[in-house]
């Protein structure tokens, strides 16, 4: 294949310009061209055809069906309602939902724009999300890189997550490779950097980190050289972030975009734990219901900073599920509903277990 072929929203324009004429012409026109075993120049349908149902936001796969050529690949649905749709499934996150829906939006009017000549600010993809552990960053980052991969933005789409232990090395020289070599696998795709703040921490006598500013200064500059193809979002508590962001004179005008996400409240946690549950095959019992209204009732009065997330739901699961297993092997046997049941009996916390949740 020749490198002048067409790809993204160039091939989706080339390929509606078209009229009535072969296949093999339109393959030829958009530079897809291979070479057989005689060294004459063929139409390489496969590859064009790979590359514009990933233009359309088609996911393709490595497996299931097998082309005439062998290459194996399944057309699912178009990734960009994929993606949407598992947006839409998450429990709560009403304003990220919409902050993520605007974000789309300009995606889209950027594109057209560009198509009908218009000239277009530049605009920075990286984003910063504020909040608590076990309030859907993650997640949402994910869903993220899916939906700029439908829309071409991204030609990968894949999501690369780190912290400060895997950029920093151990001695001065060791985190530039250490950074490097993560910059350059997440290329193409999200790189999502978990508690950044702890990047710009400082060391006794208000001493700054020499390892945290190396890894900074490279990101910075892979950051704005590589705007393109890779967007940075780096998230943690709303305080310590803000710091982070002022540790160096060039941060913070990296990032365009701030996504704050909010503690869940009581009936976003019940729903959240039910959830879980039924993913994990259990149940949850009627007579279940009025003491776990009261467990996190309890959990969020505590007033704990990172109170009302996800991962106290999946504690107070797991926790449930080792009650059951201890209650039924009382007994001498145990039917598939039992065994899929949770009732009111499993969760009876003490009072160390609900206030480590």
């Amino acid at each position: 294949m020749q490198q002048s072929c067409l790809v993204g929203q160039e091939l989706i324009n080339k390929f509606i310009e078209f009229g009535k004429t072969s296949k093999a012409n339109i393959v030829r026109s958009c530079g897809y061209i291979k070479y057989d075993r005689y060294g004459n120049a063929v139409p390489d349908f496969t590859t064009f055809y790979n590359n514009l149902l990933t233009a359309n936001g088609l996911l393709i796969s490595n497996q299931n069906e097998s082309n005439t050529d062998g290459t194996e690949y399944v057309i699912a649905q178009p990734l960009l309602e994929q993606s949407l749709n598992e947006l839409e499934n998450l429990i709560g996150l009403s304003s990220i939902k919409k902050e993520v829906h605007e974000i789309i939006s300009l995606t889209k009017i950027i594109q057209e724009r560009r198509f009908h000549g218009l000239s277009n600010d530049s605009n920075s993809r990286h984003m910063v999300f504020q909040g608590p552990p076990g309030t859907g960053k993650t997640t949402v980052a994910r869903i993220i890189g899916k939906l700029y991969k439908s829309l071409s933005v991204l030609s990968k789409g894949h999501f690369v997550e780190v912290d400060r232990n895997k950029l920093i090395g151990r001695y001065i020289g060791q985190t530039t490779h250490k950074t490097y070599k993560l910059l350059e696998r997440a290329s193409g795709g999200v790189l999502f950097i978990d508690e950044a703040y702890s990047l710009s921490k400082s060391w006794g006598d208000n001493q700054s980190d020499p390892y945290g500013e190396e890894a900074i200064e490279i990101l910075l500059k892979f950051m704005e050289d590589f705007r393109d193809d890779l967007i940075v979002i780096v998230a943690g508590y709303p305080n310590l972030m803000e710091s982070f962001l002022k540790s160096n004179p060039g941060l913070k005008s990296r990032f365009s975009t701030y996504i704050s996400f909010p503690n869940y409240t009581e009936d976003e946690l019940l729903k959240i734990l039910i959830k879980k549950a039924f993913q994990s095959g259990y149940i949850l019992s009627k007579d279940s219901k009025p003491i776990i209204d009261q467990i996190i009732k309890i959990h969020m009065a505590n007033k704990k900073e990172n109170n009302g997330n996800a991962r106290s739901m999946r504690n107070l699961l797991d926790l449930a599920i080792k009650k059951q297993a201890f209650r039924l092997m009382q007994k001498v046997s145990r039917s598939k509903e039992e065994l899929m049941r949770l009732t009111s009996q499993d969760f009876h916390l003490s009072e160390i277990e609900l206030t480590n949740l």
